[in-house]
């Protein structure tokens, strides 16, 4: 019989027996031991419970037994010697009991019982081994995985930082822009080209809303690769099919849209020949809209990476695009101003000229007192 220790509780339970067909019944009957029975209703229970071997030695009646009853059950079945041999395995105890139905054993008995215990915790031993093993496999697979995982975190940071950087450089250059520049549409051109150069993205171009939704939206400006079939494209920034991408969205809802894989997402279908023929991969569209008005146009970017525009990055976009609204009117307000000079220094010249003209005219002579003067003299 094999049985299952806990030393914690102090009790065991049967994992298997065995017994010869003519003492089988009677054994078996006296050995229905359930779970959580005390170590000591068994004769050799508690040596067993501290890891010693036991002997009972000759068992004679039940009256020497009284004090063990599970004992007492088994000598009442026949047995007339147990032998009790305490083993591990797995980090669990066990106890391997011998009962004999005659006092006197085999000499070797014991010699008998350790190559059987040897027999048992061989392969025991040895798929522990292999369990052991194969946990150090995946300890070391883990271990290999978490530190990829932990590369990649660092690629993806550190690709995210010099992303944001790009466009931080592209914050700055556009407010030296707005300095420098007075022409509304070299502005909006100098802001597509430094989104790419800058920014480092593939494409950029800036679309104007049509006075109402269904009208096309006209691009104002683009910069970079793929952008060769934009002015063919029907786009609008009514809800319907030509208004469903990411810049008549952007336009008629007022909010940043970004779309990361453009090669699956249905809202392309229209435009699908396109996406695949210029190798985009994914895109922003930033309204472009003053405070509290709606928007005027929409900036769009494009990259052949796909999975771009995270939140930082989303952040620094919305940015710039308050940035090219803000350049927009101030170029605008320089160029109207510097329209409104030009007209006046030029309609003071004409003033000028024109006064001149009229001085002359007072200062020449009439003809007929030029005539008789020369006459009289």
């Amino acid at each position: 019989m094999i049985v299952e220790i806990n030393r914690k509780a102090g009790t065991f339970r049967q994992i298997r027996m065995q017994a010869r067909e003519d003492t089988r019944a009677a054994l078996k009957a006296a050995a229905r031991w359930t779970t959580g029975i005390p170590l000591a209703h068994l004769g050799c229970g508690l040596p067993l419970g501290r890891g010693q071997r036991t002997d009972t030695g000759p068992l004679d009646g039940t009256e020497a037994v009284d004090s063990f009853p599970q004992l007492r059950r088994l000598v009442e079945a026949g047995m007339r010697r147990q032998l009790a041999y305490p083993f591990n395995l797995l980090g669990r105890h066990f106890g391997l009991l011998l009962g004999f139905t005659q006092k006197e054993i085999p000499a070797n008995a014991g010699d008998f019982i350790d190559r059987l215990l040897a027999r048992l915790r061989r392969p025991l031993r040895d798929r522990a081994r292999e369990e052991e093993l194969t946990n150090s496999r995946q300890a070391l697979l883990t271990t290999i995985l978490r530190g990829r995982l932990r590369e990649e975190e660092l690629d993806r940071s550190r690709s995210l930082l010099r992303q944001s950087n790009c466009v931080l450089r592209t914050l700055r250059a556009a407010s030296q822009a707005i300095t420098r520049l007075r022409d509304e549409d070299e502005f909006l051109q100098e802001i597509c080209r430094l989104v790419v150069e800058e920014g480092g993205y593939t494409a950029c171009w800036i679309g104007l809303a049509g006075p109402a939704p269904d009208y096309p939206v006209q691009p104002a400006a683009q910069f970079g690769q793929g952008l060769e079939l934009l002015p063919n494209l029907s786009l609008s920034w009514a809800d319907t099919p030509l208004g469903s991408g990411p810049t008549g969205t952007a336009m008629r809802e007022n909010r940043l849209i970004v779309c990361r894989d453009m090669q699956t997402d249905p809202r392309f279908d229209p435009w699908r020949a396109m996406i695949r023929q210029a190798g985009f991969a994914a895109c922003a569209s930033v309204p472009l809209a003053a405070p509290g008005e709606k928007p005027f146009g929409a900036l769009t970017i494009y990259s052949r990476h796909p999975f771009p525009f995270e939140s930082e990055e989303q952040a620094l976009l919305a940015d710039l695009a308050q940035e090219v609204v803000a350049g927009r009117m101030a170029v605008r307000t320089r160029s109207e101003g510097a329209a409104a000079e030009a007209a006046r220094r030029t309609a003071l010249r004409l003033a000028e000229d024109l006064h001149g003209d009229l001085g002359l005219r007072r200062r020449r002579p009439p003809p007929g007192r030029h005539q008789r003067a020369t006459a009289a003299g």
